[in-house]
C-alpha cells in the first residue's frame, strides 16, 4: 500500500474537483483519500501510479508532481 499527493495545478475549481475525482473512481486499487484545489491525495493497493496520472490526463488534466508520503510494502 501506498500513499501518494499528486499535484494538478489546473485543478482549480470544484467543477474540476469532481472530474478529478469522477475520472479516479473507476480505478481498481485506488482510493482517494482527499481532494483540493491543486492536490489530489491518493491511497493505491499496488504501486501502479501510471493508471492515476494517465486518468487525470484522461480528465483534461497535467499531472506536474507525484510525492509518495506514506509507503507499506
Amino acid at each position: 500500500m501506498k500513499t501518494i499527493n499528486v499535484k494538478i495545478p489546473s485543478m482549480k475549481s470544484a467543477h474540476c474537483m469532481a472530474t478529478v475525482s469522477n475520472a479516479l473512481q473507476g480505478l481498481k486499487n485506488v482510493t482517494l483519500k482527499n481532494i483540493s484545489p491543486g492536490l489530489a491525495e491518493i491511497e493505491l493497493l499496488d504501486n501502479n501510479q501510471v493508471s492515476v496520472t494517465e486518468a487525470i490526463k484522461n480528465a483534461g488534466y497535467q499531472v506536474s508532481e507525484i510525492e509518495t508520503i506514506l509507503s507499506m510494502d
